[in-house]
């Protein structure tokens, strides 16, 4: 059986090469699929845009989802609660509900959206693009476009929620000279850019569609 790559006693962490490396030869560690909050919160840096693996959660869970989407998509207590128990049933019930890299990618809290919006036109199935099983289907065009804006509204909720404007936060991030700052202001920023270009992506869908 193989060493553990890393190992650890009171004293000292020991993190183990799978093979030999010259002596002054660079060193490179995977940190895995982590979004920027994780990786500023254990690493001390983050890597923007150019993360894969970074989402903007629009909702806590599938509760606060169906609670502040359903006036948006016209549905009442009853039928609200109905959707709901259905969406409680996927197999990616605790997936989070977030904003990624395209619409594509952002898939599952389009398809959750969808379905509050046209039932009978959505069903569960693998997604590649998101990565695991959600609604995918065909809604009615009228559906399509209430989905996109509830999904648009809740976006724009997120970013309204910040404290600071993305204006200001350039100006910070423009003369900060602390690191732990930069760092900060440099997240915040990235989150809302991420926000307002998916916000973007659906608008112009729905414009073009």
């Amino acid at each position: 059986e193989p060493l553990a790559p890393i190992a650890a006693d009171d004293d000292s962490v020991v993190l183990r090469a799978p093979h030999d490396a010259a002596e002054g030869a660079e060193i490179l560690v995977p940190y895995g699929l982590e979004t920027n909050a994780e990786l500023l919160v254990q690493h001390g840096f983050e890597l923007g845009a150019d993360n894969d693996a970074e989402y903007v959660s629009l909702a806590d869970d599938l509760d606060d989802f169906v609670r502040r989407a359903a006036p948006l998509a016209g549905l009442d207590g009853a039928a609200a609660a109905e959707r709901l128990a259905r969406l409680r049933e996927l197999d990616a019930a605790e997936a989070p509900l977030a904003a990624r890299g395209d619409l594509a990618a952002s898939g599952h809290v389009l398809g959750c959206a969808r379905y509050l919006c046209d039932p009978d036109g959505m069903r569960e199935d693998f997604a590649a693009a998101v990565g695991h099983h959600t609604l995918v289907g065909d809604p009615a065009p009228a559906a399509d476009g209430r989905a996109r804006a509830l999904v648009s509204e809740l976006a724009l909720e997120a970013l309204r929620a910040f404290p600071t404007t993305t204006v200001e936060d350039e100006a910070v991030l423009g003369g900060a000279t602390d690191k732990r700052t930069s760092a900060a202001v440099a997240y915040r920023l990235g989150v809302k850019r991420r926000l307002q270009t998916f916000v973007g992506q659906l608008r112009f869908r729905e414009y073009n569609s």
